[in-house]
């Protein structure tokens, strides 16, 4: 019985892992009960010891910083236990499991949410009626807004289209790589009529490695790509798609613009955020700050305790959400100092090499990823961890023994 409740609460919780809880969110809640039963059947834990030497380090170094740069204790032990959590519910990807039918499981979840994608667009497209995000747990009304605003583009069970993508990402990996092509058909396309450029184009990227790798002709490939490009050019010429366009276009046409802080439209203000003020943030900190990292969370803290003020400072100020908010690829480094943020890389690429095909591409667009979103220690992370643990072949797991 926990076996198959463990094959259904893993895929489950790409969508749990959204919803907010008193402490983390209902998806690692989920996922560390499981993982604490797993352990008191089996008196072990299997935890990656290099995972564990992290967190260790993170542990250290979030105390430390909060001490040097005043950051409210509580800050620091939220953060802490958010690691921790994350960490216990990652363990659960180690647990002896059908892979196979937690993968059947997540193409049923995967294939109501994409129905849901396609609902959604012909209600806007067709319709012309706004839609929103459907929310299936009550949420408290400090985050209500993120699933009642309107939107124009459709995201299913998620909070926003890049977030769909993100978590359905893992899905089109696996059906790529297993040659199931009708539903990865089916995910790609529901992925452009989110009009999410993130999608889109870490879509069109797996799409190409894993064309170019397989054993078709090449005369073929070349004829099969031509006839892909025109019909995708086609489809993405459509007007509701003119948002992802102006976005994708607008990180090269307006790079002079957004890189001097003038926000002269939403594309560039959002590319801002996701491509620039992280590494602004991170050159402009002080030395001490860089190496200690200012704490996870802790950015707004630092700035009330230090004085300090950035470039960017005009555009978002005080206790604005949009202050603290920079992508995992900088923030990282940001928040954890630079040792820590090159334990967390080396962490990462130690995983990437001399894997499975399925873990080491699942690690590698999570690395991607991280350079326009956030991706550490959050929802996302934990999903992404935990499907590279049911797939990778390598290793690392150290026993943590008890009540023997």
């Amino acid at each position: 019985m926990l076996k198959k409740i463990t094959e259904w609460i893993i895929p489950l919780s790409c969508i749990l892992l959204q919803y907010q809880a008193i402490v983390s969110t209902y998806g690692i809640l989920a996922l560390v009960f499981l993982a604490i039963l797993y352990g008191i059947q089996n008196r072990y834990i299997f935890i990656d010891k290099n995972l564990l030497m992290l967190t260790v380090a993170i542990t250290v170094q979030q105390f430390i910083s909060g001490e040097v740069f005043k950051i409210p204790f509580e800050t620091t032990i939220k953060s802490v236990v958010t690691v921790f959590l994350i960490v216990l519910a990652t363990s659960l990807g180690n647990v002896n499991i059908d892979r196979d039918r937690v993968i059947l499981n997540l193409k049923k979840i995967g294939i109501i949410c994409a129905i849901a994608v396609y609902i959604q667009s012909f209600m806007y497209i067709v319709l012309k009626i706004p839609v929103k995000s459907i929310m299936i747990l009550p949420q408290d009304e400090t985050v209500l807004h993120y699933w009642t605003t309107s939107n124009v583009r459709a995201c299913a069970f998620f909070t926003e289209p890049q977030t769909y993508c993100s978590y359905m990402f893992p899905l089109l990996i696996i059906c790529l790589i297993r040659e199931e092509y009708k539903i990865s058909a089916f995910l790609t396309i529901s992925f452009l009529f989110t009009g999410s450029s993130l999608g889109i184009l870490m879509a069109a990227i797996v799409w190409c490695i894993v064309f170019f790798k397989s054993k078709i002709e090449t005369n073929k490939k070349i004829g099969f790509v031509l006839a892909v490009l025109i019909g995708v050019v086609a489809f993405l010429s459509l007007d509701v798609f003119s948002s992802a366009r102006e976005k994708i276009s607008t990180i090269y046409t307006d790079f002079s613009l957004y890189t001097a802080g003038l926000m002269t439209n939403s594309h560039s203000y959002t590319n801002y955020l996701r491509l620039v003020k992280g590494w602004i943030t991170l050159i402009e900190l002080p030395v001490i700050a860089k190496l200690l990292g200012v704490g996870i969370n802790g950015l707004i803290p630092f700035m009330s305790s230090t004085g300090m003020v950035f470039s960017w400072s005009k555009q978002w100020f005080g206790n604005s959400v949009m202050v603290g908010y920079f992508t995992s690829a900088a923030g990282v480094f940001i928040e954890c100092g630079i040792v820590v943020g090159i334990f967390y890389y080396v962490y990462i690429l130690n995983g990437i090499r001399g894997n499975t095909k399925l873990a080491k591409y699942i690690l590698i667009f999570m690395l991607l990823q991280s350079f326009t979103t956030q991706m550490f220690f959050n929802g996302i992370f934990t999903f992404y961890i935990v499907m590279y643990y049911l797939f990778t072949e390598r290793k690392y797991q150290i026993e943590l023994t008890f009540g023997r």
